[in-house]
């Protein structure tokens, strides 16, 4: 299942890219987010129980539900530009140390780490830099590279904060 989800988002990534540069930032997350509810409504139509157990939920979960979907469709809209501008070599990796902003806020949230996961992290960091570093003289980093970098690292605060939500 992980190869699978790896492959899947890989796959997102790339079409991500081109469907952003195709209709615009906007259309493209709409759109995206469209399937993606229809996808849900027909999964809770199919599997109504999970509507009765969301009924239960407190007001409190509610709302960090809310804020943790604000925070992903942000994430979508801020990754989808990153795409737009700058080249997916660079902006994916960048995009995956969301990983490092959820388990830092599990951190200061009280969640033990081991000097291990703090080496591991330190890992992603360094492979997250030397990935969006380039050595062709050609291509400069123009302001749009600059931007989409930006943009990369925005939707990483993002979606790490929505996971860690």
């Amino acid at each position: 299942m992980g190869l699978l989800a790896a492959v899947m988002w890989g796959g997102t990534d790339f079409l991500v890219g081109l469907n952003a540069r195709a209709v615009g930032v906007k259309r493209a997350v709409y759109f995206g987010q469209a399937l993606g509810f229809c996808i849900m409504s027909l999964l809770l139509i199919a599997f109504p129980a999970f509507i009765l157990k969301s009924m239960s939920a407190s007001l409190q979960v509610w709302l960090i539900g809310m804020g943790a979907a604000m925070l992903t469709v942000s994430g979508a809209l801020a990754l989808s530009k990153a795409f737009a501008l700058g080249k997916a070599s660079i902006v994916a990796p960048l995009v995956t140390s969301y990983g490092v902003v959820t388990t830092l806020l599990s951190w200061a949230a009280g969640e033990q780490i081991s000097l291990i996961q703090l080496f591991c992290i330190a890992l992603c960091v360094l492979g997250v830099i030397l990935s969006s570093i380039h050595s062709d003289s050609k291509i400069p980093h123009t302001t749009q590279a600059g931007s989409s970098i930006a943009y990369a690292l925005l939707a990483a605060v993002f979606y790490g904060t929505s996971f860690w939500l």
